[in-house]
């Protein structure tokens, strides 16, 4: 799978009352294909991120062991320039 430039994109939600989650997002080629694109979303539930923090969480300064992850809905289209939106 190649990631096209300029996709890739992160962020976080603090759910409130409850422990947080990292999301991932990013478009791709449909097997190598670049007449084809796909967006794709990964989710880390339960990442530790406490609730209604203030502090933005730095995953690359304060590492958390994820090991639970899911793929989102992954939406493909024959148009290459397609946003998924």
């Amino acid at each position: 799978m190649k990631i096209l430039p300029n996709t890739a994109r992160g962020g976080y939600d603090d759910s409130g009352d409850m422990g947080g989650h990292y999301h991932i997002y990013f478009s791709a080629y449909v097997n190598d294909n670049p007449k084809q694109s796909l967006n794709v979303e990964l989710y880390f539930p339960d990442a530790s991120i406490h609730a209604f923090t203030v502090v933005h969480p730095n995953p690359f300064k304060d590492k958390k062991k994820m090991k639970r992850w899911f793929i989102g809905d992954i939406k493909i289209s024959d148009d290459p320039s397609w946003d998924g939106k």
